[in-house]
């Protein structure tokens, strides 16, 4: 099953907005003025850190024994790393870096 964003925006805690693009899904923490507030503040590291999804969480119950996971990690701040942990029934099972 090919979750859509509305689905996915369902099961998300922490993100203010979901939104589709043509092959993805994007998760926003911040409010469109919070964005504007720190573009307008002239510091160029804060305002692109508001296009991270850091501290996002996806949450649902399945009976699957797989989970397929496609990251893109696009230039939009200063850091160029990413996590993904994964946990089943609240014990973390495994984890996905760069």
């Amino acid at each position: 099953m090919k979750l859509t964003a509305d689905k996915l925006a369902a099961l998300t805690h922490g993100a203010e907005k979901v939104t589709e693009g043509p092959d993805s899904v994007s998760f926003c923490r911040f409010t469109e003025e919070q964005q504007q507030f720190y573009k307008d503040s002239g510091n160029e590291s804060f305002y692109l850190k508001t296009f991270t999804s850091a501290g996002v969480r996806l949450e649902f119950r399945t009976d699957s024994e797989s989970l397929f996971l496609k990251i893109n990690v696009p230039f939009a701040t200063t850091r160029s790393y990413f996590a993904v942990d994964v946990c089943v029934n609240g014990e973390l099972t495994g984890s996905i870096q760069n």
